[in-house]
């Protein structure tokens, strides 16, 4: 972790450096792409990586904290981190029965019906995560997953006749980056197969 947050913090901060980066991250090292990548979420706009240089006179630029990165070092041991198609992910550990208890899967696909992701995710799959949702419950395991407004009100017809052994929560979320539009509150839909208490971490106080 110190290695990766002095590599990160020795480069200077620099627009051409985080075009650069984005453009040779795939044809990196490990070590390298690890430092273009904590590069990169320092220095574009709302730590997307693929997003333009988000240096300003109003913004200083940040500075990689080898503390958050042994304490993340910490938690992922032993983590699977997957890069698969959602499909193949859910069918691997979200449908199986394990001898420890019920397995938890968290569920944050691109939010139905929001425009901005980098790759488009359409209405369709949204409807095959219902169905896996279903096959979630049951297996005898847990599901939660956080969606936009629309997906809450969409999410039950899809669920079909499974729909009574899943709970819609709203909850109030304040959007303060993005297009000036589309800043302000708003409500986003928590749909899982267990009820949740009012209080639940961050995410509901």
């Amino acid at each position: 972790p110190t290695e990766l947050a002095d590599a990160i913090n020795a480069l200077p901060s620099s627009r051409v450096y985080q075009r650069w980066f984005q453009r040779e991250y795939a044809h990196r090292n490990l070590f390298e792409r690890a430092v273009m990548f904590g590069y990169l979420s320092l220095h574009s706009y709302n730590g997307l990586v693929w997003k333009p240089y988000a240096g300003s006179a109003h913004q200083p630029p940040g500075r990689a904290d080898a503390s958050l990165f042994a304490q993340a070092a910490s938690r992922l041991e032993g983590v699977y981190i997957e890069c698969q198609d959602f499909r193949e992910v859910l069918e691997r550990y979200s449908v199986k029965q394990v001898a420890a208890g019920p397995v938890f899967t968290y569920l944050d696909p691109p939010y139905l019906q929001t425009e901005g992701y980098a790759l488009k995710f359409p209405e369709e799959w949204h409807q095959e995560i219902a169905a896996w949702m279903v096959k979630i419950h049951e297996s005898g395991n847990l599901v939660l997953m956080t969606n936009s407004y629309a997906a809450g009100e969409a999410y039950p017809r899809w669920l079909g006749s499974a729909k009574h052994n899943f709970h819609v929560t709203y909850v109030d979320v304040d959007y303060t980056l993005g297009h000036a539009e589309s800043r302000g509150a708003r409500q986003e839909a928590v749909i899982s197969n267990f009820p949740l208490q009012q209080k639940q971490g961050k995410l509901f106080t």
